[in-house]
């Protein structure tokens, strides 16, 4: 391997090291590992796939890298996007957003995190899948479809944070929706949706966007487990489990009902206090309940019927949900 190309690969795992993830130490050592089964060419002809124009900084250039190593070496040839793919995905972001991908993506790859994010194209579009709003690389995740009261028009049931986070709250836009993700390698062509309406303040964080004529849906994720809706009473030690982008299938148990708690959304005005959510907490053998990317996850019992939509996340293995009837009568909308 020449001094360029290895002079490369040692900038790139120079840049992973500096990452914020625990796992970081346990995934160079895997890194090293690949790298060594790889030919001395095939190591020359992965590294100078990974050059890059001088179009951005140098940090963010090997941000760049580091994404694009890591999905080469590490994610499914059909979830694996190609690295002037994650170029120009990431063209024009700035660098805490290339980090904050990049970060997600090393999270994923925590054997405690045994599935890799779900990056793929969905049609027709499913539970859990990802989305994001606008120019920004997201994702969030599809909770389920609902149809307006008013218009009786089909819309996909997400996060306001996820659907207007290009915007925030400054800009009363109504940004496009995208499957899959901006940052999963979504171009124009990949619309499905146009944002309509949301809330984010003490009570939810929710939005809905309107499908784009054509766009087929069905209530039921990826591994087919479909959606139901009942009157079930939520109880505290209830089992739940969520089908989100980043973590797909996670398990978990009801710790409260009423649950007061704060979440940072720079982008909205800060931190919300929330009121009266449905608390979570992991069980099995994952670290967390939902991770970044998850934002928008339904949350369901154990048999299978929507109970919230989730939309924060914790330190200690938890996640937070809006109630579901919260959620419906306050977007006024129902299931179809």
């Amino acid at each position: 391997m020449n001094k360029s190309a290895d002079d490369r690969l040692k900038e790139i795992k120079a840049t992973i090291k500096k990452t914020s993830s625990s796992y970081k130490g346990v995934l160079l050592t895997r890194l090293d590992t690949e790298l060594g089964k790889l030919s001395t060419q095939a190591r020359t002809a992965l590294s100078n796939s990974l050059h890059m124009k001088k179009e951005a900084t140098k940090e963010i250039r090997d941000l760049i890298r580091a994404i694009g190593l890591l999905e080469a070496l590490f994610i499914p040839a059909d979830n694996r996007r190609s690295f002037t793919q994650i170029v120009n995905d990431y063209k024009g972001d700035l660098s805490y957003l290339v980090l904050s991908s990049l970060n997600k993506l090393i999270k994923s790859l925590d054997p405690a995190n045994p599935s890799p994010p779900d990056l793929a194209r969905h049609r027709p579009l499913l539970i859990g899948v990802s989305i994001s709003g606008g120019n920004h690389p997201g994702p969030g995740s599809i909770a389920c479809f609902v149809l307006c009261n008013k218009t009786d028009r089909p819309m996909i049931l997400g996060n306001e944070h996820v659907m207007r986070a290009e915007f925030g709250s400054t800009n009363k836009d109504k940004p496009i929706i995208l499957q899959p993700s901006k940052g999963n390698g979504a171009s124009a062509s990949d619309k499905v949706a146009t944002y309509d309406r949301g809330i984010l303040d003490h009570r939810i964080d929710a939005a809905v966007a309107y499908l784009e004529p054509g766009v087929l849906f069905a209530n039921r994720t990826p591994e087919g487990t479909a959606l139901r809706l009942s009157s079930s009473v939520v109880r505290v030690g209830d089992e739940v489990w969520k089908r989100g982008t980043a973590s797909r299938v996670t398990t978990g148990r009801i710790v409260d009902i009423a649950a007061n708690k704060t979440v940072p959304h720079a982008r909205f005005g800060g931190d919300i206090n929330f009121a009266s959510q449905l608390e979570v907490k992991v069980t099995g053998l994952r670290e967390e309940f939902q991770i970044p990317g998850d934002s928008g996850s339904a949350l369901f019992n154990a048999d299978n019927d929507i109970i919230g939509i989730m939309h924060g996340g914790g330190k200690d293995g938890g996640g937070i949900a809006t109630p579901i009837d919260v959620v419906f009568d306050l977007l006024d909308v129902r299931l179809p």
